[in-house]
């Protein structure tokens, strides 16, 4: 996703999770472990081991056996456990414990350009849907078509310069140019 500063537009971007009938979810509290960062991010995010080659990584949820490991803190409980020094990412990271019951979207704001990644897993619920909406600052176009604009612009710029100049040699060579007839009928006669 890109950054109003790398592409400005009328909208401030932004990734929102906005969860689907979630007041009809079952349970008391039901509670989903949501978690938004930019990719460049994602060794303050994921266990140490990272199995980068096969493309797999472990996010783990902060459980009261974790707390009881030491693993996390009390308050933490519901949310992804993150690397002790994840305040040195470089975009910040949203790790909520997003509690369905009266609660609105999450929305993420983008500051920097780059490539943000967005994990849900249930704490104390099995159902639950989610909408996500990356939302760049030209609205609803994607970000790989933003780069795309200038060219178009500048190829129509080119395409109605060809048009003039066509327009122009035209009308200068006007009684140049072949009108084009209908053949005359053959007329064959034995």
């Amino acid at each position: 996703m890109y950054s109003k500063f790398t592409w400005p537009g009328p909208v401030d971007p932004y990734i929102s999770v906005k969860f689907i009938n979630a007041d009809k979810v079952e349970g008391k509290d039901p509670v989903v472990s949501v978690l938004i960062w930019e990719w460049e991010d994602t060794k303050y995010v994921t266990d140490i081991d990272l199995d980068e080659e096969r493309g797999r990584y472990e996010f783990d949820v902060c459980t009261k056996q974790a707390v009881d490991a030491k693993l996390c803190k009390e308050a933490d409980v519901g949310k992804f456990i993150l690397q002790p020094d994840y305040t040195n990412s470089t975009s910040a990271i949203a790790n909520e414990a997003y509690h369905l019951n009266g609660s609105q979207p999450i929305k993420y704001k983008i500051k920097n350009t780059g490539y943000y990644c967005v994990v849900t897993e249930p704490y104390t619920t099995e159902n639950y849907q989610a909408v996500l909406e990356f939302r760049n600052s030209y609205g609803e176009l994607q970000a790989a078509q933003i780069p795309k604009l200038s060219f178009y612009g500048g190829i129509t710029i080119l395409y109605a310069l060809v048009l003039v100049f066509w327009g122009f040699l035209y009308y200068q060579y006007r009684s140049d140019i072949c009108r084009l007839h209908s053949p005359s009928p053959i007329i064959l006669s034995y």
